[in-house]
């Protein structure tokens, strides 16, 4: 036992130590750095497949200009060296804070997914209060500053709390927080997190931990999952909380899943077992997740040029923990080539237009440009076939009249119409609309949307009667069905973001009056009677 007290005591100063020696916000690139012997950057991304830890041609929002460093967990960050690839010279830096680069750039965020299945039979309510303490925990040990979302889930995603820095309002949320649903969907929600992740456009480095018994119960595979946290830059890592008895099958397993839920992501995994009558193993394994994850994030950043960008090779070299040896490290050595936006897109040049050929030589006055009489003889062969036809016509005319019989208007064209006629059909009637039997009123448009049937679909479809144009609203969000004279009832259609009635979440159909606020993802209306 002392022993082990002085390993954990050691590791727990070293990691100290490393954490002081970390930069806070810029590291210096310095240009007499230079990378091992025979190391070649032809690629701008390493790995080329999957999340890259070294990304010099990063996709939006990270600068043109930056190469995006993302250390695994399982490395820790040593040093970074640039060789130069042409004679031009320029500096290099890494940073953490962007807000010199841009204010509306963030380096980083984190969401917090938690399963809130209560298990057949409600077998983990009883370990609940313990799982909800070592949830806080990790929630008040992530980076200090960094946003922080919170997530539930059973059958489908359920927002907690939106993007916060204030992680002990986030814990609070947690140590109240009740078991609910039935069915626990776990790589389906992790790839609804994953999309929610996507849209914070403004977040370089987006983190999801997924905290759960690794129970799967849904359909989804884990390779859809990895393949669309590598598509959208997000990094999984996984906390086993394991309520069952010590050594049951179902801990393995889920251990396990979540270890391969994680793989291929740069994330981490950590499994506890919360039936451990070790409680300061419990603490410790904690403890050991955060500095893994938080180590993590303290190495990554963003490398930028300074002054004026020049195409170089960037290294970093990484420390590997020797398996089975305490305290060695191996290095490891990644490359890619920055290239300078204006060298990778260079302005279009626009080519000279072809030189003109020489003008050729007049062509011959043609007979009918000449002139005689002072007129073109054009005009004069005109004029005489003119006269020519004129005359035809004249004679023409002269033998008609001598041999054409009169004609009876009267008797040959009968102008009697029959009375029998059909009278003309009467005009189409102009089609109204229904009256309202109720409206919609957006709170932060003013916009009046009519409801005039007794049942109609809300949603953002163009196929539902009343359309919400919000990416916060699902295809087809909600029902409003009328009940009665002045009475009607809202059901949610299974959406993402929930429908709310004045605030509150509803579950199946709930009867509103007028001036309700209905709340549809994040937009608003306020309920009014025709």
């Amino acid at each position: 036992m002392k022993t082990t007290s002085r390993f954990r005591t050691a590791m727990t100063m070293a990691a100290t130590v490393l954490a002081m020696a970390a930069p806070a916000a810029a590291q210096q690139i310095g240009p007499d750095d230079k990378p091992a012997p025979g190391t070649t950057a032809a690629a701008t991304r390493f790995p080329a497949e999957g999340l890259a830890v070294l990304d010099c041609a990063p996709k939006a929002p990270a600068p043109a200009d930056s190469c995006v460093l993302r250390v695994p967990p399982s490395r820790e960050r040593d040093r970074i060296s640039k060789v130069e690839t042409g004679a031009a010279k320029g500096d290099f830096a890494l940073k953490r804070d962007l807000a010199e680069i841009d204010p509306a750039l963030r380096l980083a965020e984190t969401m917090v997914l938690i399963d809130t299945t209560p298990a057949l039979g409600l077998a983990r309510k009883p370990s609940w209060p313990r799982e909800r303490s070592v949830i806080a925990e990790v929630l008040r040990g992530l980076p200090a500053g960094q946003p922080v979302a919170l997530y539930g889930f059973s059958e489908s995603l359920e927002r907690l709390s939106d993007f916060t820095t204030d992680h002990e309002a986030l814990a609070r949320i947690v140590e109240t927080l009740e078991l609910r649903g039935s069915n626990t969907r776990i790589a389906t929600s992790t790839r609804d997190a994953i999309d929610v992740l996507a849209a914070r456009s403004s977040t370089v480095l987006r983190n999801l931990i997924v905290i759960s018994d690794g129970q799967e119960e849904g359909n989804r595979t884990i390779a859809e999952v990895s393949l669309a946290a590598a598509e959208k830059g997000v990094t999984i890592s996984t906390l086993g909380l394991f309520w069952r008895p010590v050594g049951v099958v179902e801990n393995g397993s889920g251990l396990d899943y979540l270890q391969k839920l994680s793989e291929g992501t740069l994330g981490t995994s950590k499994g506890i077992e919360m039936q451990s009558r070790d409680k300061g193993r419990v603490a410790a394994d904690v403890a050991e997740f955060l500095a893994t994850v938080n180590r993590a994030a303290d190495s990554s950043g963003l490398i930028v040029p300074k002054g004026a960008p020049v195409e170089a090779d960037i290294t970093v070299t990484l420390r590997k923990p020797r398996a089975g040896v305490p305290g060695v490290y191996d290095e490891e050595l990644i490359t890619a080539r920055f290239t300078p936006e204006a060298l990778r897109n260079p302005p279009e040049v626009t080519p000279a237009p072809p030189a003109k050929p020489p003008a050729a030589a007049p062509a011959p006055e043609p007979w009918y440009e000449r002139e005689w009489q002072g007129l073109k003889l054009m005009w004069w062969a005109a004029g005489g076939g003119l006269a020519a036809v004129l005359l035809i016509v004249g004679l023409v005319l002269g033998l008609t009249r001598k041999s054409a019989p009169e004609l009876d208007l009267e008797a040959d064209f009968p102008l009697d119409l029959p009375e029998d006629l059909p009278p003309a059909p009467p005009p189409a009637p102009n089609v109204a609309l229904p009256a309202p039997r109720a409206w919609l009123v957006r709170t932060d448009t003013g916009e009046r949307l009519a409801v005039r049937k007794a049942r109609v679909s809300i949603g953002r479809s163009d196929s539902c009667e009343l359309v919400l144009e919000d990416k916060s609203i699902s295809r087809l969000h909600a029902e409003l069905e009328q009940a009665g004279p002045d009475s009607f009832n809202l059901t949610d259609a299974g959406s993402l973001n929930k429908t709310r009635v004045n605030g509150k979440i509803i579950t199946g159909a709930k009867a509103i009056k007028a001036g309700d606020t209905l709340t549809f993802g994040d937009l608003s209306v306020r309920f009014v009677l025709a």
